[in-house]
């Protein structure tokens, strides 16, 4: 009896343990990766009078977004919101803009003012956007992010109806978010009267490796590192931390072992996920941009991944600068985004106006 009371008292412990341990696997996990991207951020918006040498290579300053864009939530998700349009003089397409919508969903921890350096892309066209925000939750449990593509389904569905073409711009996990998008609207009874109107999309800073949460299944070319892609992800977060090796290998740890507890309800997600994105893209002209010190985007991975989709039939264009920050390529090459941008619009406008 005492025996048996000590090993009921012994599993309890480890079992109290390991769910302590968990919570706080999470919670440190969560607070690292939504400081990802505003330390990016922050890095670049300094004092203007002290650059550091990425500033110091950048193209003129961006200007001001157009003024007085209209914003208004969406009744349907607390998560979204539209930024209209102050004029649609300007579009040069044959297409009506009162049409055309830019679904942009965003990478982690954007401020409202950076998004709208990128509505504005758009809104000085005359075209809607609807902005959705992507949060840490969103990766770090997967569930959240299904549970953020019923929301966007939703509005698309009941608030956006009035559009006939749809461009999607997604940014870092924000391309995770929009596979999941994509994934829950396949499930979908009705879904069809919303993906035929899918014309193009952007997907800039893909998190992008090979092995474990992949892209790509494969192993490296001999003489070079395996690196998984889930532990590229952990990288670029320390990286962007800026934190002491010590306090860098800690924080790698701590990432790696909330996966390993996870990982039957996140890395196996992410997989599947990946697959379908890998193995089901969407049949629209798509442009990809990335560089090749991304700490989170495997370059030579996302060159091979075009190779597949245009073996599909998908018209894909890629462009990868030689050193970029992850998710500011529009920050550091202003010109050349845009450039490519209008290229894109003319391969998905092919009517347009001359």
């Amino acid at each position: 009896m005492v025996v048996a009371i000590v090993v009921v008292a012994v599993t309890v412990s480890i079992d109290a343990v390991v769910l302590i341990v968990k919570v706080a696997v999470a919670i440190v996990v969560k607070l690292v990766v939504a400081e990802m991207c505003s330390v990016l951020w922050a890095k670049q918006t300094r004092n203007p009078a002290t650059p550091n040498r990425l500033e110091a290579k950048c193209s003129k300053p961006m200007a001001d977004p157009s003024p007085n864009p209209k914003l208004e939530s969406c009744g349907a998700s607390a998560r979204c919101h539209v930024i209209r349009a102050p004029q649609r003089d300007s579009w040069p397409w044959s297409e009506d803009p009162n049409k055309v919508l830019v679904l942009l969903i965003t990478w982690l921890g954007a401020k409202e003012r950076h998004i709208l350096k990128y509505s504005d892309l758009y809104t000085k066209q005359g075209l809607d956007v609807l902005v959705v925000k992507s949060k840490a939750k969103d990766f770090i449990w997967p569930r959240n992010s299904i549970a953020l593509a019923e929301q966007i389904y939703t509005v698309l569905e009941t608030e956006m109806q009035d559009y006939d073409h749809i461009i999607s711009h997604t940014m870092s996990v924000g391309s995770f978010n929009w596979t999941v998008l994509r994934m829950h609207m396949k499930e979908k009874e009705h879904a069809d009267r919303i993906c035929s109107k899918f014309r193009g999309q952007i997907l800039d800073s893909v998190v992008a490796g090979v092995g474990k949460g992949g892209v790509l299944d494969e192993t490296p070319a001999k003489g070079q590192q395996e690196i998984h892609a889930l532990d590229r992800m952990v990288h670029g977060i320390v990286v962007a931390k800026k934190l002491n090796p010590v306090m860098q290998r800690m924080t790698e740890l701590v990432c790696k072992a909330y996966f390993f507890m996870t990982k039957k309800r996140t890395v196996k997600f992410y997989e599947d996920a990946l697959k379908f994105f890998r193995e089901e893209p969407l049949k629209v002209p798509t442009l990809f941009l990335s560089s090749r010190d991304d700490p989170m985007c495997d370059s030579f991975v996302l060159e091979k991944l075009v190779d597949i989709w245009r073996e599909k039939n998908v018209y894909v264009s890629i462009h990868v600068w030689d050193s970029s920050p992850h998710a500011q390529h529009y920050i550091h090459h202003k010109n050349a985004y845009e450039s490519l941008h209008e290229d894109l619009f003319k391969e998905i406008f092919s009517s347009a106006a001359s």
